[in-house]
């Protein structure tokens, strides 16, 4: 696994010999190199800078490919937010982030936006997953059904509207997709969410 890590030449060092990126190499190695039935990776590739994340990325992928067991991946790098196995293609939580990669009416329902701007919101994040799910798939045609939605939104106690926010995004599966669009889904409140935003 150091071999696969690219740290084949530090096998004999010392740990205080390594860099950040070259520990957390070490790290990802010994926990993979174990075979475990769970994996749990927080952000696995937070310290590497971007020539070697890339390969790490490629290496990590490949073995997930082939990974029979369950994997929980934390992340806020969108090129590592989709993990796909046995056909499935999940990605992460989505923020309501525009072409910019502004926030899009930040705040909280009920307080600060109306279910209109919630909608609005929800379906950047529903744009947003689909980037992210064609950069790793490279077309979105390779999807044949979209089977779930889980949407949290960011509102005030006693706000009970969090479906009619979340069918913004459920709307624009339906208008990609059409019927192959149509899924299971969950729309839970929240008090808070990631950088303010409003939905995710």
């Amino acid at each position: 696994w150091l071999g696969r890590m690219g740290l084949d030449d530090k096998a004999d060092s010392k740990p205080r010999q390594l860099s950040g990126g070259q520990a957390q190499r070490v790290a990802l190695a010994r926990a993979l190199a174990t075979e475990p039935r769970l994996l749990l990776l927080d952000e696995p590739m937070a310290a590497l800078d971007v020539g070697t994340r890339g390969s790490v990325r490629h290496e990590l992928r490949r073995h997930l490919g082939e990974f029979d067991g369950s994997c929980v991946m934390v992340t806020h790098d969108p090129l590592d937010a989709v993990v796909v196995h046995g056909g499935v293609a999940r990605t992460s939580g989505q923020l309501t982030r525009d072409h910019d990669g502004n926030l899009v009416n930040p705040g909280a329902l009920g307080v600060d936006l109306d279910v209109e701007q919630g909608a609005e919101a929800a379906r950047w994040c529903a744009l947003n997953a689909l980037s992210v799910l064609r950069a790793e798939l490279g077309s979105l045609d390779r999807i044949e059904r979209c089977l779930t939605l889980i949407g949290f939104v960011a509102c005030a106690p006693g706000y009970a509207q969090q479906p009619a926010v979340v069918d913004g995004a459920s709307q624009l599966l339906h208008d990609v997709f059409g019927d192959a669009g149509r899924h299971t889904r969950s729309a839970i409140g929240v008090a808070a969410l990631p950088r303010g935003g409003a939905v995710e």
